[in-house]
């Protein structure tokens, strides 16, 4: 998911993780990627894992 990001971001990398507490307060790497870009992977991102999970438990 994150090589989506770095096609946009050159401060990204493939093997960049995800937190949402250092993403969204712009810790390295994510400080040079806009708002709006980050609530844009932050949903892609919770999409594909919704669309991963099996919900028929």
């Amino acid at each position: 998911m994150m090589e989506w990001g770095t096609e946009w971001f050159s401060s990204l990398t493939p093997d960049t993780e995800f937190y949402g507490s250092e993403m969204m307060n712009g810790y390295v790497p994510w400080e040079k990627v806009g708002a709006r870009a980050k609530l844009a992977m932050f949903r892609k991102i919770f999409t594909a894992i919704h669309e991963a999970v099996d919900w028929n438990f």
